[in-house]
């Protein structure tokens, strides 16, 4: 890791190698229709910025989040409601795992309330575009599986972590 952070063309192109991941896990999870919830998806997308928010820095994972919503809805064909709901919950998360990172909360926490913002994020913002305070009941099906999916996004995220720390120790 920290090779990676003192020579930044290899930092740059580990970002854009981890970018390229995330865009095309929130192209799968877009054609996915897994669970009751229209447009609800595990977060295996969020999973990248969550280990470059460890890897690397808030700013770094910010930015990595907000590419890869703006082109997953580009390749996807479809900047509507969805895409903006995206952003929102997007930057909300990032930016709550980040402070919750700086407080030393644990990945798995981290993971968890970043994943619950996220859908509070995206409900807030459909309330404003759709004018519809009605989409907030979406939560009471949306945070069930907000919580599963953050808690195994967040062990996901622990044991990658730990196998590239203890991959970089060996090196």
């Amino acid at each position: 890791m920290t090779s990676f952070k003192k020579n930044n063309l290899g930092k740059m192109i580990l970002l854009a190698n981890l970018a390229a991941m995330a865009i095309v896990l929130g192209i799968i999870e877009s054609r996915l229709e897994l669970f009751v919830v229209p447009g609800a998806k595990l977060g295996l997308a969020n999973l990248v910025s969550l280990v470059i928010l460890y890897m690397f820095s808030y700013k770094d994972a910010l930015v990595v989040t907000i590419i890869r919503v703006v082109m997953v809805g580009l390749l996807s064909g479809y900047i509507g409601p969805p895409f903006w709901m995206g952003l929102g919950g997007g930057i909300l998360s990032i930016t709550v795992m980040g402070i919750l990172k700086k407080l030393r909360a644990g990945i798995v926490l981290v993971s968890l309330m970043g994943s619950i913002t996220h859908q509070i994020g995206q409900v807030l913002i459909s309330v404003f575009i759709l004018a519809s305070v009605e989409i907030v009941m979406y939560l009471y099906i949306m945070i069930p599986l907000g919580v599963i999916s953050g808690i195994l996004i967040g062990i996901m995220a622990e044991k990658f972590l730990n196998h590239y720390n203890m991959r970089n120790e060996i090196d």
